[in-house]
């Protein structure tokens, strides 16, 4: 199983965006309608096919969960079909990350292996 936390696009600290979003607006009605419509599908659980350079082709399903302490987070899992060959490709995927982070560490100037 493969988790990654997401954060929807809420960022008060950006004003170009906010300046793009009013433009459209003031220059689209079919972006305003849209806008106004706020016609979204959330996507709670779905099949997906994925294609990584280490590995190879992957088919996981996936599911969201809305962070309640966090609005606007959601969390995202991944899982392969068990004993699958994308179960497989995401040990060897996890297995090429952990080799690659110890040898990293090894490097670390003042670690002795430990």
């Amino acid at each position: 199983m493969w988790a990654a936390c997401g954060r929807l696009p809420a960022r008060p600290g950006r004003p170009g965006l906010r300046e793009v979003v009013h433009g459209l607006t003031r220059r689209s009605t079919d972006f305003t309608g849209l806008r106004n419509a706020h016609v979204v599908r959330g996507k709670s659980q779905e099949a997906k096919h994925l294609l990584h350079p280490d590995v190879g082709s992957l088919a996981v399903t996936y599911q969201t969960f809305d962070v309640r302490d966090a609005p606007g987070r959601q969390l995202v899992v991944y899982q392969a079909e068990p004993d699958s060959p994308s179960a497989q490709a995401l040990g060897l995927l996890w297995s090429l990350h952990a080799t690659s982070h110890r040898a990293a560490r090894r490097r670390t100037p003042g670690n002795h292996g430990h």
